[in-house]
């Protein structure tokens, strides 16, 4: 029998117990001295990982309101790990800060809460446009090593290859490998910017699908009646091998393919764009699987022989991999005829790009070619155990994801340093360093309670790593230390004692991308946290 439960303050201890809880679970991982989580599953090998969005994926309270909580919360290291796929952490340490004295802030100021979030919300925005003065760009492969290494703990290994493969300038794909040695090789391979729909993931802990060793049918217009396709479908059940619909699949087609889901490995995916483009890339999507393309909109679909699309008219792919706005290909293994293809659609673009009649398709139809012709590199992650390489696999995206934001955003020194140094100034009202702006945001008795709020979340990711390292009573001497010095000294704290020195030399650094992204969801999620007053839970009571 389902029952509601009211709580009316969002202070309530039902709802902040598991709020506070998945804060201490994830940031417990913080840091090179951070603990591993080990997390079973049934039915499934249990795995240890440093990966704060996954602890917060699998975190689960028996109470059904603070396991409610938790799940709000836990969404902000969720969502850091998609908009830039690491600092996930970081987000989870910044949001224990908010709620920690957001609460206190209000009591102490006596003053609205919702004005107060908005404070926190406009003094954390300038703090973000301060670090921009500060940040560096990523100039060579050392500062590329530093970063992949710090996400992988230091692990020589797995650094070695993921520097060997964004070195290669490709889009980099990750694969489970066989034995227990990890490699780096280069594949053909075709990337677009759309994805499946969620529905039809299968790999629940990268929210993705991935498929192995399967047919993949491209078809124009849409498509409603599975009875088309009926003998391609029955041959791919036969098989065992997964068949994906590339295009606009409606109606009862889906519908067959979701409660056949048992039998028959399925996905859609729809094509990533409109018209004259939308043939462009179906060609392309031809000449890399050897699909036949079917148009629909060419075909009475009354007069249609269900006959004439058997499996056929389906291309091959040795893997896929589709998250929620990109997905990549890679070409079946064997092949002969395969680098003719791909050859004839490269010598197509040249020419299209010679005689095109604006910018806008000459650079539409380069990008087709760069996809065709760049190809893709390829990290399989092996490891001893099945739990070795599941922890291997979730450092090296991480590792990944890392670089890419690093050489796109820039950098800036790490250790959590450079929210902690903003953090000492606005306690300090240090107006050289703040400027103006957060000054004058400060000092009315609203800017009073947002500042013991700021200061706690911009500190907190610094404090608990310096913590966790058995320094706890030399946080504040610390901290007061480094803001002395030069806004890029950070701490070494692979030593005992930590070194101090320029975060760039010590390869101690951050992307600027992971830490936006950690500030802008933990200060998300805090809203709702601090603000909402009435929360309703339902659930089963056989459930508990």
């Amino acid at each position: 029998m389902s029952k509601a439960k009211f709580l009316y303050s969002s202070n309530s201890k039902d709802w902040m117990v598991g709020v506070n809880a998945i804060i201490d679970a994830v940031t417990a991982t913080l840091g090179p001295y951070g603990n591993n989580i080990g997390i079973e599953r049934p039915m499934d090998t249990p795995f240890f990982t440093k990966d704060g969005a996954m602890v917060a994926k699998e975190f689960y309270l028996d109470e059904p309101f603070a396991n409610y909580g938790a799940r709000v919360a836990g969404n902000a290291a969720q969502k850091t790990a998609v908009d830039a796929g690491d600092g996930t952490t970081t987000t989870m340490a910044i949001l224990g800060g908010i709620t920690k004295s957001f609460e206190l802030s209000v009591n102490r100021y006596g003053v609205d809460r919702t004005r107060l979030y908005y404070r926190v919300s406009d003094i954390l925005q300038k703090s973000l446009d301060l670090l921009q003065k500060y940040k560096r760009p990523l100039d060579n492969e050392e500062e590329l090593r530093h970063v992949v290494s710090i996400s992988l703990n230091g692990d020589d290994t797995l650094t070695d290859l993921v520097v060997d493969a964004m070195s290669r300038d490709k889009l980099v794909v990750l694969e489970e490998g066989y034995g227990n040695t990890s490699y780096v090789e280069e594949v053909q391979g075709y990337y677009f910017d759309r994805g499946t729909y969620p529905i039809f993931y299968n790999n629940r802990e990268q929210s993705e699908l991935s498929v192995k060793d399967s047919y993949i049918f491209a078809f124009k217009g849409p498509l409603s009646n599975p009875n088309c396709i009926e003998p391609m479908l029955r041959t791919a059940s036969i098989t065992g091998k997964p068949i994906i619909l590339l295009g606009d699949a409606k109606g009862i087609l889906v519908k067959t393919l979701l409660q056949n889901a048992g039998n028959l490995a399925s996905a859609i995916i729809p094509s990533p764009y409109f018209s004259w483009k939308n043939d462009e890339f179906y060609a392309d999507i031809e000449a890399l699987t050897g699909a036949k393309c079917v148009d629909f909109t060419q075909i009475d679909m009354d007069d249609s022989n269900t006959q004439q699309f058997d499996i056929s008219y389906a291309g091959k792919i040795s893997s896929l991999v589709s998250k929620n706005n990109t997905t990549i290909i890679l070409p079946p293994d064997g092949d002969e005829e395969l680098n003719a293809r791909l050859e004839a659609r490269i010598a197509y673009y040249e020419g299209k790009m010679a005689s095109a009649e604006s910018t806008c398709d000459e650079d539409f139809y380069a990008k087709l070619m760069a996809y065709l012709s760049g190809g893709i590199t390829r990290i399989k992650v092996a490891g001893q155990t099945e739990i070795e390489q599941r922890d291997n696999k979730l450092r090296v995206e991480d590792a990944v994801s890392a670089a890419r934001m690093a050489s796109t955003t820039g950098l800036l020194p790490g250790c959590g340093v450079a929210l902690a140094k903003i953090g000492y100034a606005i306690e300090c009202m240090d107006k050289e360093f703040l400027g103006e702006e957060i000054i004058a945001l400060l000092s009315d008795d609203v800017g009073k309670a947002a500042k013991d709020v700021v200061i706690s979340a911009l500190e907190n990711p610094f404090k608990l790593l310096v913590s966790h390292t058995g320094e706890g009573n030399k946080i504040n001497q610390r901290l007061s230390d480094v803001y002395k010095e030069d806004f890029w000294t950070t701490y070494d704290y692979k030593y005992v004692p930590p070194r101090m020195g320029d975060g760039l030399k010590l390869g101690i650094i951050d992307p600027v991308g992971v830490i936006e992204a950690s500030v802008k969801n933990a200060l998300s999620v805090g809203q709702i946290v601090k603000i909402s007053g009435v929360h309703i839970s339902k659930f089963n009571e056989s459930e508990y």
